[in-house]
């Protein structure tokens, strides 16, 4: 999916790289605040 985008519009591979990895430090991200959600949600529920 990501790689036919990048190669139909020509996007130097540079530029794809940071995309790449701004994209991975996002999902990252988010997997870190459900995580912390999460614990935070049964912090709640034992209270």
């Amino acid at each position: 999916m990501y790689r036919s985008v990048v190669s139909s519009h020509g996007i130097d591979s540079d530029r794809a790289r940071k995309l790449m990895k701004t994209y991975q430090d996002f999902k990252d991200h988010k997997m870190l605040v459900d995580e912390q959600r999460g614990r935070f949600t049964s912090l709640e529920e034992n209270l």
